[in-house]
């Protein structure tokens, strides 16, 4: 006979019954959440993807010249072609819209707070992209718990050629005025200029000024000392009425390096010192004469400065080109080349100097007062393949021949030392202190190259190419005082030896020859030498 099931077997059976089924109801909700969660998202990303690439599109094939509001959560952008696409947010339809391309979100989704704005990848005033536009739309769905399906673009475009000035993203019709700013929204100073603010005015729908608009400007220069630090600052221009904020506009403005340069000119150029503190001083020698002219060198140094003092900055030239006579030599003691015989010599270039006395280039006492010096590398000869001697660190190049008749060692002209002017075949064409030599000599040949000491001119030859020297540099070997300009020492043995009798001494020095890559003189990328005339620059770098 089967036994009936007790009473507690009915209750734990059906107990049992019920989690199961408690259980299986939950597992086809859980799997009903995820499949509703996957299709969202499905459905978020695909209208994300959608909307970033038609933003991306049109922004990568055209360039933003403007952007003005076109209405509330509406901006127009205007292409430098002056066509143009609107981006529109509207929360009534919960949708967005660019260009010709609309799409309405899922249900349960909503977007938060839009916003544009701007960002700076590198200073104002360099030739690149260094600008960025950023528009986010952050979307976001009940459902899918804080995860942001929105719309993110970066345009990143170049400053100097487009200053875009944002309308602001918000919902603002100009009933009480719209905020324009007087000037460039876009700005670049020193560190050493004090920020004038321009300003800004309001005005109304027909472009007439609002005389008793309220607006608050939160400036971050007015509580700045000079020299401002480094960096991009936001001005904010904010419009308000009733004590509410309806506009806001931004200036943005870049503090750069206070940086001085130095072109040729041919004659003595004055640095005062603005504030006291370490500033990066930098010269390049100028290169030799023709076309096959021996490059110069590059020196640089940081070097404490107080205000007020004062530097002397003598840039170099490139040799003469030829004459019928002879070829003289670069500015700031670039050699004389050999004689016109048809060869078509070329003169040395000149050196690049920073000095404490001034003068003219060849004043004694002002040669005797340089502190840091870029050699000028040497003059070429045209009927020869072989390269002028480079401006040299320590030593200048030494010269070369393709011209078998003087391949001979007799013939070899080297380049400045730190303690004399390079060896020549014949001492007439010997350079000396701070200069090649400066009178015609006899037999073709490319001039010497200017520099701490000369490069002498060749003989059958291109020339030599001059020192460099940097008070502080090891290696370097200063001469004893203003008024005797003969080496400290022969022989280097300490790094005192290097330093100017004046006691201004670098640090972090650098040299580099005329054969060697170094840096271009905006500081942007590197070339090999310096072609052309000399250069120099003067970097304020903090206290």
């Amino acid at each position: 006979m089967k036994k009936a099931f007790t009473t507690v077997e009915l209750i734990v059976s059906f107990s049992l019954t019920m989690v199961i089924v408690v259980f299986l109801f939950q597992l086809v909700v859980s799997l009903k959440n995820i499949y509703i969660a996957n299709l969202l998202k499905t459905e978020l990303l695909n209208m994300q993807a959608i909307i970033s690439d038609k933003i991306n599109t049109s922004f990568s094939k055209k360039t933003i010249k403007n952007i003005t509001k076109c209405g509330s959560y509406c901006l127009n952008f205007i292409y430098s072609d002056n066509s143009n696409e609107m981006l529109k947010i509207d929360y009534n339809e919960n949708s967005i819209e660019f260009g010709s391309y609309k799409d309405v979100l899922p249900d349960n989704s909503y977007i938060s707070n839009p916003s544009i704005d701007l960002a700076y990848s590198g200073t104002f005033s360099k030739k690149s992209n260094n600008a960025l536009l950023i528009i986010n739309i952050p979307i976001y769905n009940d459902f899918l718990k804080n995860q942001n399906y929105g719309i993110n673009v970066i345009y990143q475009y170049n400053s100097e050629n487009y200053n875009l000035s944002l309308p602001g993203f918000n919902d603002y019709n100009g009933e009480y005025g719209y905020l324009k700013l007087n000037g460039e929204s876009n700005l670049v100073i020193s560190r050493f200029n004090e920020y004038n603010d321009s300003g800004y005015t309001v005005v109304d729908s027909q472009g007439e000024e609002i005389s008793d608009a309220t607006v608050k400007v939160t400036n971050p220069f007015i509580d700045m000392d000079i020299p401002y630090n480094l960096g991009i600052y936001k001005i904010e221009y904010a419009l308000f009425h009733d004590d509410k904020q309806v506009e806001v506009l931004y200036r943005y403005v870049a503090v750069e390096d206070a940086t001085f340069e130095y072109d040729y000119t041919g004659g003595e150029q004055m640095f005062t010192v603005p504030h006291s503190g370490y500033y990066k001083l930098e010269a390049w020698g100028a290169q030799g004469g023709g076309a096959n002219g021996g490059k110069g060198a590059y020196t640089s140094g940081m070097i404490y400065l107080n205000e007020g003092e004062k530097i002397y900055v003598y840039v170099g030239s490139q040799g003469g080109s030829n004459n019928t006579v002879t070829n003289i030599g670069g500015y700031n003691g670039g050699g004389y080349s050999g004689d016109y015989s048809g060869s078509n010599s070329y003169g040395g270039g000149g050196a690049t100097d920073f000095r404490l006395n001034n003068g003219t280039w060849n004043d004694s006492t002002s040669l005797a007062s340089r502190i840091m010096v870029a050699a000028g590398g040497a003059g070429g000869v045209n009927i020869l393949t072989t390269i002028g001697g480079e401006g040299g660190t320590l030593i200048g190049g030494n010269s070369t021949t393709s011209n078998s008749s003087f391949t001979s060692s007799i013939y070899s002209t080297t380049g400045g030392t730190q303690i004399g002017a390079g060896l020549s075949y014949q001492s007439a064409r010997g350079g000396s202190f701070g200069q090649g030599k400066q009178s015609n000599t006899y037999g073709w040949g490319g001039g010497g190259g200017s520099g701490y000491y000369g490069g002498s001119t060749g003989h059958g030859r291109t020339g030599a190419g001059g020192s460099s020297y940097v008070s502080g540099y090891s290696g370097c070997i200063a001469i004893k005082s203003a008024t005797d300009i003969t080496p400290k020492v022969t022989t280097y043995s300490k790094i005192e030896d290097s330093y100017h009798y004046s006691g201004k001494i670098f640090e972090n020095a650098t040299m580099i020859d005329g054969n060697t890559s170094m840096p271009t003189h905006d500081g942007q990328g590197t070339m090999t030498g310096n072609s052309g005339n000399g250069y120099a620059k003067i970097t304020y770098v903090g206290e």
